[in-house]
């Protein structure tokens, strides 16, 4: 089984539409999920909404109603990064919790980090490298990766964001992402032993009001898109994964 997220209902219609849907269910009366054949291989898919407080309660129970082998996030996310353009795509390398702070209480954490947790989540670079390759094979459109910061917090502020990542992330790399649902996923991945990749559009860039506008069509209009590049990344997995 394959784990597909989005955020909102907009960032799945491409899957709900090319999957043969066998099965679906609602988590609560907000938040369906249907399950089918898509690409030939079974298939779970969701949205979570704006926070990772959210998006880690539904990832949790669909790994362990489904148990997939790996969890697939898409959806949309912002930069502050001025080389980026609006409408690139972005693959997380590493995804960190932009608003965890245990260190008052335990010295022998980072900030961002869970206690008994790693600091920041990484993505496996097999993964990331197929999809680099089937981008340049299919779409071709400006493919970006690097490390992404989770906040319940949505920043429309280019200065505090810019803060965040001077304070807290001195150290990560200038293509960093934003978003509110990646890190609550990426946790659940983690705490189940479960393989992410996540595949987005960056939809505007932190405090530009005339890109925050127009946002939610950027993503509208990448999701095809990104939904073909994950549909033939799904052909080429390795048929024998789908016995785990």
């Amino acid at each position: 089984m394959i784990l597909i997220i989005g955020t909102t209902k907009d960032d799945i219609i491409y899957y709900k539409n090319r999957m043969r849907i066998k099965e679906e269910g609602k988590i609560n009366a907000v938040f369906p999920y249907y399950v089918g054949k898509l690409a030939n291989k079974d298939v779970c898919l969701t949205y979570t909404g704006f926070s990772n407080i959210s998006s880690g309660i539904i990832t949790s129970f669909l790994i362990s109603k489904f148990r997939p082998y790996i969890v697939i996030i898409t959806g949309a996310a912002s930069t502050l990064n001025s080389k980026v353009e609006q409408a690139d795509l972005f693959i997380a390398e590493k995804i960190y919790l932009g608003d965890i702070d245990l260190t008052s209480y335990d010295d022998e954490v980072k900030y961002g980090q869970i206690k008994n947790l790693p600091p920041f989540y990484s993505s496996d670079e097999d993964y990331i490298r197929m999809i680099e390759t089937i981008n340049s094979k299919t779409e071709n459109r400006h493919l970006l990766r690097g490390p992404l910061i989770s906040t319940n917090a949505f920043y429309n502020d280019a200065k505090l964001a810019a803060k965040v990542i001077k304070d807290k992330f001195g150290n990560i790399e200038s293509m960093t992402a934003f978003d509110t649902e990646a890190g609550g996923i990426a946790t659940t991945c983690v705490i189940y032993g479960v393989p992410w990749l996540l595949l987005k559009v960056i939809s505007y860039h932190v405090g530009n009001e005339i890109e925050f506008i127009s946002s939610p069509r950027i993503s509208v209009e990448a999701q095809p898109h990104i939904g073909y590049i994950i549909e033939v990344l799904l052909e080429e997995l390795v048929h024998s994964f789908n016995e785990f």
